[in-house]
């Protein structure tokens, strides 16, 4: 996978996988890949944190190497209710 300035990287489990000649567990070759996102609705980022049944408060670092995102301490979800939030963006478009 290329990233920022046409770099390529590979996770720690990856490499170890391929340099003892085996094929990672997470690999595309294994049907690994992530869910297709429907075109249906075409939220923004702020949308889809709006109508999201739940809020996640965590707080992010970014590693020193391959500026990946780790999570540091603990994961806090809070039931949202979004039921007058979803109303507000069905009738946006009317």
């Amino acid at each position: 996978m290329k990233s920022v300035g046409s770099i390529e990287w590979i996770c720690l489990t990856c490499d170890s996988n391929l340099k003892r000649g085996r094929l990672p567990c997470c690999a595309k070759a294994n049907k690994m890949s992530f869910p297709v996102k429907s075109d249906v609705l075409e939220l923004t980022w702020l949308e889809e944190r709006l109508v999201a049944p739940r809020i996640c408060f965590m707080q992010l670092r970014e590693l020193p190497k391959g500026g990946q995102l780790k999570i540091s301490g603990g994961v806090v979800n809070v039931p949202a209710k979004i039921m007058s939030i979803q109303l507000l963006l069905v009738f946006r478009d009317l």
